[in-house]
């Protein structure tokens, strides 16, 4: 299993980041990875990614959400599965908000052979993300 937790800082509020990350679709615009995201008719997000010099299609279901607290989505693809769970809090007495991004995949079937790279290049791969979501938000990256 590959994991990953990143933090960040925003001065947008709980509600204007929640509402904006529910919107999965707006995942092109942060994470340089994802080359196309559209919602389904279930409600579901498919998106299109770069895996390993491919591409693969990825489906994500919003499993919870508590406006504007916290958001979990299941991922499934071909030979991957996993969860996001992002938290969002007011930090400080300025107005500052907190998202907590934690990301966590594992390789099934054929894709087993590649784990240990997949769990290499997670991590990096994941900051990348970060970082732009980071810049989407007008936030900077913290210490979790």
């Amino acid at each position: 299993m590959a994991e990953f937790t990143g933090c960040l800082s925003t001065a947008k509020s709980p509600e204007a980041v929640f509402d904006y990350l529910v919107d999965f679709t707006n995942v092109t615009e942060w994470d340089p990875g994802t080359r196309q995201a559209q919602r389904t008719q279930e409600g579901e997000f498919v998106l299109t990614a770069g895996f390993f010099g491919s591409t693969i299609d990825l489906t994500y279901s919003i499993v919870e959400q508590e406006r504007p607290t916290r958001l979990v989505l299941d991922v499934a693809g071909d030979g991957i599965e996993g969860c996001d769970t992002i938290t969002i809090a007011a930090s400080s007495p300025d107005g500052d908000t907190r998202v907590t991004y934690a990301a966590e995949i594992v390789t099934t079937g054929l894709k087993k052979l590649l784990a240990p790279a997949v769990t290499l290049g997670f991590s990096s791969v994941a900051r990348k993300a970060l970082d732009g979501l980071a810049t989407a938000l007008d936030g900077h990256i913290v210490d979790c």
